[in-house]
């Protein structure tokens, strides 16, 4: 027998939070425990009391992306993002949100997204993964300047701060000061933490 999971909706329109409720409540593996339409009321809110939570970010987009990823770093979150909002989106998935779509989306994605998470999976509406896709294009990934991300492609085939320099016509004590500022970025310590950083986001 499958094991119900506890869902808390966030979202400051009513609308939009009907439809949600409607979308969980009709999904027998789950249980809506709670519903938040007070934005104010985050205060108190407690990111251990459910197993899935619904942020809607399209309105109030400050509060509630900063609501969305606070919670994430412990819980599962389906956050609903405004398409206008694009910076806003890239925030969200830079920050390892676990599923977004937007509010456009219809109630069958918006279900898969559950279903998704439910499965401990991530979820990725087509329309935000085109945004993705098209900001990447044109934007470094990881935070990093084009200059820092080419040395970390090159770091990952293997490349010493000589063959980079030299590829890169740039002085040793340049290749170095990248390095130096690519592991700052990432949070990271050493070398060898850049590789697996590298290997585990498929660069």
């Amino acid at each position: 027998m499958p094991i119900t999971q506890s869902v808390i909706i966030a979202d400051s329109n009513y609308l939009s939070m009907q439809g949600l409720q409607n979308i969980v409540t009709n999904n027998s593996a789950l249980e809506l425990i709670e519903s938040i339409s007070d934005i104010a009321e985050r205060a108190q809110f407690q990111y251990d009391q459910a197993d899935i939570y619904i942020i809607n970010t399209s309105r109030n987009t400050k509060v509630l992306t900063e609501l969305a990823m606070n919670v994430s770093s412990s819980k599962r979150v389906l956050a609903i993002a405004n398409t206008s909002e694009v910076a806003g989106i890239k925030k969200l998935w830079k920050h390892g949100i676990q599923s977004i779509v937007t509010d456009h989306c219809s109630e069958q994605e918006i279900s898969q997204a559950i279903e998704h998470l439910a499965n401990k999976e991530n979820f990725y509406c087509n329309t935000i993964l085109d945004l993705i896709k098209r900001k990447s294009k044109t934007s470094p990934r990881f935070g990093l300047t084009k200059r820092e991300y080419e040395i970390l492609l090159l770091i990952t085939k293997g490349k010493s701060s000589k063959d980079i320099s030299e590829q890169l016509f740039l002085s040793p004590h340049t290749v170095n000061s990248h390095r130096k500022n690519i592991l700052k970025k990432l949070n990271l310590k050493s070398p060898a933490e850049l590789i697996i950083f590298a290997l585990d986001n498929n660069i």
